[in-house]
C-alpha cells in the first residue's frame, strides 16, 4: 500500500515558520516614528520662514512662453526619438541637458533670496 504523505527527504519541502519581531524591536520602532513626528511638529512650530514659499510661476513673463520653455526637454526628448531616430538613452540626455541649461536665463531663485 502506498502512504498518502511524501517519505521524508524525497522532495518534500521543510515548513519554515516566520518569527515575528520581538516586543523590543516593536517599541523601538515606535519610539522612532514618535521621536520624527515630534521633530517634524517642533521644527514648523519654531521655524519663523514656514509657510514662506517664494516661487516664480510665471519665469518668461508670458504664461505661454513658460508653457512652451517647460515643455521644451519633452520635445527634445520625443522629437531626436522620433524625428532624428535617436537612440533613447542618447535621446534622454539630450533632453536632461535641454532642461539643465533651459531655467538659467529665466531662473528667479537668485532674487527671491536676496
Amino acid at each position: 500500500m502506498a502512504s498518502s504523505t511524501p517519505a521524508e527527504g524525497a522532495g518534500s519541502a521543510r515548513r519554515v515558520d516566520k518569527v515575528p519581531g520581538s516586543a523590543l524591536s516593536r517599541a523601538m520602532i515606535a519610539a522612532a516614528i514618535l521621536i520624527l513626528v515630534a521633530g517634524a511638529v517642533y521644527l514648523l512650530k519654531t521655524n519663523p520662514h514656514t509657510g514662506t514659499w517664494l516661487q516664480g510661476y510665471d519665469p518668461a513673463g508670458h504664461w505661454w512662453l513658460s508653457a512652451l520653455l517647460a515643455a521644451l526637454p519633452m520635445v527634445v526628448l520625443l522629437g531626436t526619438m522620433a524625428i532624428a531616430r535617436m537612440k533613447a538613452h542618447l535621446a534622454a540626455v539630450l533632453g536632461m541637458l535641454a532642461a539643465l541649461r533651459l531655467p538659467s536665463p529665466f531662473s528667479t531663485c537668485r532674487r527671491a533670496w536676496r
